[in-house]
């Protein structure tokens, strides 16, 4: 088993292998998953690819809270690592001491979701997918217990989150 996975889950940007190539060179010992849609141009990426069929919209509430749901269950099912981040396609994590800060600093039991520098609308309880790092047992069960959202009522992506 690798020690660290790093799970890119997204859109293809233009940055996109920027990323990966900067979370290569922090941490050169790191699987490293990009999960998106068919049909995104993937060609170029530097990395192992998992490509799913984008989630049907929901209505009368459209949102993306399937698309992070399913992206991050099939990227994890790819990685067998002792400890993952979860983040973002279109966002750099540049902290490359951040295994260690999440080794050091948060209970193996749980998922350190780093907040500082976001804007966290004042919510008693709040959950980001814009990273998350965690044992990956605990984070595939986090993942994959969360159910899909029916767009039935109005959330944001954090809300549904936490609540769920």
């Amino acid at each position: 088993m690798t020690e660290q996975g790093i799970l890119l889950q997204g859109l293809v940007s233009k940055w996109t292998q920027d990323i990966i190539i900067e979370y290569q060179q922090n941490f050169p010992d790191a699987k490293i998953i990009f999960s998106t849609w068919i049909g995104q141009n993937v060609k170029n990426l530097s990395c192992d690819i998992v490509e799913t069929e984008m989630p049907n919209p929901t209505s009368p509430h459209s949102s993306t809270i399937n698309h992070q749901i399913i992206g991050a269950r099939e990227g994890l099912k790819k990685l067998n690592c002792d400890v993952i981040l979860k983040s973002k396609s279109d966002l750099f994590i540049h902290n490359d001491k951040i295994f260690e800060l999440f080794n050091e600093s948060c209970s193996p039991e749980k998922i350190m979701i780093p907040t500082e520098g976001f804007d966290l609308s004042n919510q008693p309880y709040y959950v980001s997918d814009i990273c998350q790092i965690g044992k990956s047992k605990i984070l595939k069960d986090f993942w994959n217990q969360m159910p899909l959202y029916d767009g039935s009522y109005s959330t944001s992506n954090e809300q549904y989150l936490s609540k769920n």
